[in-house]
């Protein structure tokens, strides 16, 4: 719930609807799904420093590890 506000706030300060992340391979351009929400919001945050590093790799193994 803290995320998500924190997330939010963020936002509405950069005057922004939508934040979106995608990943791509360099070499060969193909696209990864997108990170789940929880995820996406956690990358973010992690950008501007108010997140948790503990929480953010347990977040991103999350996502490495089901995608494989």
């Amino acid at each position: 719930m803290k995320l998500g506000k924190i997330y939010s706030r963020l936002k509405r300060e950069a005057n922004a609807s939508e934040i979106s992340i995608t990943f791509s391979n360099k070499n060969d351009g193909i696209t990864l799904p997108a990170p789940h929400r929880k995820l996406k919001m956690l990358m973010l945050l992690k950008l501007v420093g108010k997140v948790n590093k503990a929480a953010y790799k347990r977040g991103l193994n999350k996502y490495i590890t089901q995608k494989r």
